[in-house]
């Protein structure tokens, strides 16, 4: 819809290869990615802006999505540009139902952009009545920091249109039972899904896809790491799909990866695919849940986050520490962060922390007292009877700067001292000036 010169696209070809070469993620807890409104309904014949926004960003300097609707529904008539007004590129098709829309700042000439932002105002006018996810597909948002452009990881929220008005589908939630255990499987999708199953012998569980021939597809797979897992095979259609930790332009063309991410306690498949009448998708495993799990105790501490890393003398840092029962019983323990040997307030106690449950704690560093220097921040769960596994009781943030004050305790005081000095100074030697211009000369 617009024309760039020569040297933008050289521009943003650079950015985008950035996003290529440096594919380690940093974690922001706060940022999200999302459409705004979430939910929207017009007649057939109307039109409605959505907003593609970001809250809490922090030095942000390069967007890049796709924007995935039901072609049947909907068509995009315009694209308007958000808070990213460099290294703009976008590419509509009306045909297989996605925007694709990037933006950025000029890396190392404009400073990254902070807060709540707009990446960009898409209008859709409707064809027909009907329902469509506004799916927020393949998204990369990379920031500036010390050591270079890194690609910042984040959660987002799909948008809904629905004519007439309808709430958009509840998440699919499947419980495997067994005599001694269970384990829930979550899938969100654009699809309508069917005939779910779970296999102990070969290790997996399926599931069929369905819905308009030729419209892209996404499905969102978690359950327990615990349940199945070593390594993974991912089937569409018999097809083995590859491992790929950026879904973007290529998987608007068949069918060729999936990304998954996995914590202390969940793992998640995101699939893409087109659909062709109904299709089935399989999440293997090498090792199963046993029919009779052993009985654990297991409390590890996932995350610590501190803000700031760099504060003077008298600040207070926030310390949050995130704990988690990896175990099989309900779980009491102690939690202690630490400025190198030294403890950070009171000790907290995590209580009745049930399996898979995590909790955050939040410590507050009142650095008033503290010497001048570079500390490493840690946090330590107690052990709690029975467990063996201990090494996970422990989280290393990394380092933490106190400076000196601008201006330290008790100087304020001295200051004041010092401008009455001034101020008496300045009174006597005006008065001396006024009465030596009053003097009466010597005849």
């Amino acid at each position: 819809m617009r024309s760039r010169k020569n040297l933008v696209w050289i521009c943003l070809a650079v950015l985008i290869a950035s996003v290529a070469v440096t594919d380690v993620g940093v974690a922001n807890p706060g940022l999200e990615v999302y459409v705004d409104p979430h939910t929207s309904t017009k007649p057939p014949g109307d039109t409605f802006d959505i907003n593609i926004m970001v809250s809490g960003a922090v030095n942000l300097f390069l967007s890049d999505f796709f924007l995935v609707f039901d072609p049947n529904i909907l068509e995009v008539t315009d694209i308007v540009e958000g808070d990213f007004e460099k290294l703009w590129q976008e590419t509509i098709s009306n045909t297989i139902g996605f925007v694709q829309i990037t933006a950025g700042r000029e890396l190392g000439v404009t400073a990254g952009l902070n807060g709540t932002l707009s990446l960009a105002k898409i209008t859709f006018q409707v064809k027909t009545e009907g329902t469509s996810f506004l799916h927020l597909h393949g998204t990369v948002l990379k920031a500036t920091s010390t050591l270079g452009p890194l690609r910042v990881e984040y959660t987002w929220k799909d948008g809904y249109f629905a004519y007439p008005s309808a709430p958009m589908p509840p998440t699919l939630i499947y419980t495997v039972n067994e005599t001694h255990w269970s384990r829930n499987v979550t899938i969100e999708s654009s699809s309508t899904i069917s005939n779910f199953n779970f296999s102990r012998e070969d290790k997996e569980i399926s599931f069929d896809v369905e819905g308009p021939s030729g419209i892209i597809g996404f499905s969102n797979v978690l359950f327990r790491n615990n349940f199945i897992f070593g390594n993974y095979t991912i089937l569409l259609d018999g097809e083995s799909l590859n491992l790929s930790s950026y879904i973007g332009a290529e998987s608007l063309f068949p069918d060729i990866n999936y990304r998954m991410t996995e914590n202390a306690i969940y793992v998640s498949f995101y699939l893409a695919y087109y659909h062709e009448s109904t299709r089935k998708i399989q999440i293997r495993g090498t090792e199963v849940i046993p029919e009779i799990p052993e009985p654990v105790h297991d409390i590890a501490v996932t995350n610590v986050a501190v803000f700031p890393t760099t504060a003077k003398i008298g600040d207070i840092i926030s310390i949050n520490v995130t704990v988690v029962n990896l175990g099989t019983f309900t779980e009491t323990f102690n939690v202690t962060a630490y400025y190198d040997t030294f403890s950070v307030g009171p000790t907290e106690t995590v209580t009745n922390l049930d399996e898979a449950a995590t909790k955050t704690l939040e410590f507050s560093w009142d650095t008033a007292n503290v010497t001048l220097g570079v500390y490493e921040i840690m946090a330590v769960a107690s052990n709690v009877t029975g467990e063996t596994e201990i090494d996970n009781n422990e989280y290393t943030f990394g380092l933490v700067t106190i400076e000196k004050a601008l201006i330290e305790a008790g100087a304020p005081t001295l200051l004041y001292a010092i401008a009455g000095i001034l101020m008496v100074l300045i009174v006597v030697g005006a008065i001396y000036i006024i009465w030596r211009a009053r003097k009466p000369k010597p005849t």
